[in-house]
């Protein structure tokens, strides 16, 4: 006979659960967008990664809510992850960009950007503050990249429906996350640091939440317009 759980218990879990970050079934719904439409239609080469990639973000994010709900930091389990978004994303524009140099600089930045970062964990920032450091640097080489992807996209020759390209949508949604929060999150350790009113950090953290909301989408329109572009090929 299987025993249920005690109403305390349960009463727990529900009231822990409505403190979950509004922006995390965001991220859960793009996955199983992302992995129904890998599935079912195929994903293009560069984001076949993609679905794997916001599952972990997923884990990452439900087990640094568990460590937050028991008063334990953060800041490490940010720090190392990161490092491999911002790599990800990189290799990402990589795939998606033409111009052979651009490639190429970005495969230096893979490389180059993770040891600089490792370096400013272990040795400048350390690794219990937010490494904000590390996160201006990776938004602002993503940023480049994604103006460059948008200046190739739009000398093309032909024309292309943008509707039913999925890296528009991706690298519209990285590039407007990285240049909106990048002034927010370089002041990160200030702000929380600092006597600032208890409303101001409040409204703070519900830009960046809004601003994850709206990436998310963005990246689950990515997915279901590759399904759109299946329907009107048949």
């Amino acid at each position: 006979m299987i025993k249920k759980p005690p109403f305390k218990e349960v009463f727990i879990f529900i009231f822990e659960f409505m403190d979950l970050p509004f922006y995390v079934p965001f991220i859960i719904l793009a996955t199983i967008v992302g992995f129904f439409v890998e599935i079912k239609f195929g994903l293009p080469s560069y984001l076949k990664w993609l679905p794997y990639f916001l599952l972990f973000t997923s884990i990452v994010e439900l087990f640094a809510w568990q460590m937050i709900l028991r008063g334990k930091r953060t800041a490490p389990y940010y720090n190392f992850t990161l490092v491999l978004s911002f790599v990800y994303f990189f290799y990402v524009l990589r795939q998606l960009l033409r111009g052979i140099g651009m490639k190429r600089i970005i495969s230096i930045c893979m490389i180059v950007y993770p040891i600089v970062a490792f370096a400013n964990i272990f040795f400048l920032q350390g690794m219990n503050d937010f490494n904000t450091m590390t996160y201006s640097l990776g938004a602002l080489l993503t940023i480049i990249f994604c103006v460059y992807f948008f200046y190739e996209l739009f000398t093309l020759p032909h024309s292309i429906n943008l509707k039913t390209h999925p890296g528009f949508w991706f690298v519209t949604g990285i590039l407007f996350f990285n240049a909106c929060t990048l002034p927010l999150i370089g002041l990160a350790n200030f702000i929380y640091k600092s006597q600032l009113s208890p409303v101001l950090i409040n409204n703070f953290q519900n830009i960046l939440n809004v601003l994850n909301v709206l990436l998310y989408l963005l990246i689950t329109i990515a997915f279901l317009c590759r399904v759109n572009f299946q329907k009107s090929m048949s």
